[in-house]
């Protein structure tokens, strides 16, 4: 019963109750409490224990750190415009779509269906282990390699991944492939939100602070999609929209990182060019 009715063809809004037994009320009040607790305290660490960004406003310039509110989201709106942003736009809903997946249809049609709700936990915090130490390990490696081949890399992991989510079918005794996928999910995550977050401020620099919103916004988009088709959509029509999101992301991702560094090649070239022969000359002043 559990490989014909969990995994890709796990359908939340007429599989959950045949195959996710219903929780106490009590456990989910306690779970909701302690959530509303620790949404409380970092409230009061970060009010308590950040410094004001009043105190660095005078060494900021250009990054929008003097605007006000309105003026910041004027600035962020205007970005959305901006062909690299536009080109960006796909990956970034990727990135949420792909954490919501994780968190809500993963958990739910291969961990709580095939070994039990009492492995999500266990689960979710290998995913975020894995996440967060991929954050550190992944942005050591791109001094190394670069930022490229890491994205290549998390392209070809989550392929594999978003096959396995495809073909296998889960077992009551395959918690440790369910802990492998976790583990493997999470580093590709921190390569995705390092690498493209980091590429945003290298992209523009000046407007970092709506650049990050941007890429936020886009982000969150990604999850309302996931939440708004989940109940609605069998886990394999939503691996494959995810496939395709990736796809196409990645791809307008290379488009302009060649077009970046094209253009970073000219810039060269012209100060080559003006190091060699002097800039005086007007035929040199106008170099593309």
């Amino acid at each position: 019963m559990i490989p014909i009715l969990c995994g890709a063809n796990f359908l939340p809004s007429s599989d959950a109750e045949e195959a996710l037994p219903p929780q106490p009320p009590e456990k989910i009040q306690m779970l909701s409490g302690i959530y509303l607790a620790c949404m409380a305290a970092a409230s009061i660490l970060i009010a308590v224990g950040v410094d004001s960004m009043k105190r660095y406003n005078s060494s900021r310039t250009g990054s929008g750190g003097g605007l006000s509110g309105f003026a910041l989201l004027a600035v962020t709106l205007k970005l959305l415009v901006e062909p690299y942003q536009l080109l960006l736009v796909t990956i970034n809903i990727f990135i949420g779509l792909q954490q919501a997946f994780f968190g809500a249809d993963f958990t739910a049609a291969f961990v709580s269906c095939a070994v039990g709700t009492g492995s999500v936990g266990f689960v979710m915090m290998t995913y975020g282990l894995a996440d967060a130490v991929g954050c550190v390990i992944t942005g050591y490696l791109a001094k190394i390699t670069g930022r490229l081949p890491l994205i290549c890399a998390a392209t070809l992991v989550d392929l594999a991944l978003f096959a396995t989510t495809l073909l296998w079918a889960p077992q009551a005794g395959s918690a440790h492939v369910l802990y492998i996928i976790a583990v493997l999910w999470g580093f590709c995550d921190s390569i995705w939100l390092v690498q493209i977050n980091a590429y945003y401020g290298i992209l523009f620099p000046g407007k970092e602070e709506a650049a990050f919103s941007n890429f936020r916004l886009w982000e969150s988009v990604g999850y309302i999609i996931a939440y708004l088709i989940s109940p609605y959509f069998r886990t394999s029509h939503k691996t494959y929209l995810m496939l395709t999101l990736m796809v196409v992301g990645v791809l307008c991702y290379f488009y302009v990182e060649f077009k970046e560094r094209r253009r970073k090649m000219k810039v060269e070239k012209k100060e080559d060019l003006c190091y060699a022969t002097g800039c005086d000359n007007v035929a040199f002043q106008n170099i593309e």
